[in-house]
């Protein structure tokens, strides 16, 4: 069972680990409800500090609410991104 979990939820990399869990579970119940994961945040200034620009999706901000409930402390940006439907840009 173990080896199962980790196949699918690797620890190597990623300082908030269980912040990646609490997206996945949301990203689970928002494909039960038939609802797109979606990724973004409003535009902001150059120069504007990044962790201060709220979600603009409804994904982004139940990610940040249930981080919330959970008391994890990590932003909601990465969790987020790393879960979304939308597929990783690639680096050439």
């Amino acid at each position: 069972m173990i080896e199962i979990w980790n196949r699918g939820n690797s620890i190597a990399g990623g300082k908030y680990i269980g912040a990646d869990s609490i997206a996945k579970a949301v990203k689970l119940a928002f494909e039960d409800i038939k609802k797109p994961a979606t990724f973004g945040h409003d535009p902001y200034p150059k120069g504007f500090d990044v962790s201060t620009v709220p979600p603009s999706t409804d994904f982004g901000r139940v990610i940040e609410e249930a981080l919330d409930f959970h008391g994890n402390n990590a932003h909601w940006r990465r969790p987020t991104q790393n879960n979304t439907d939308e597929p990783k840009h690639k680096k050439n």
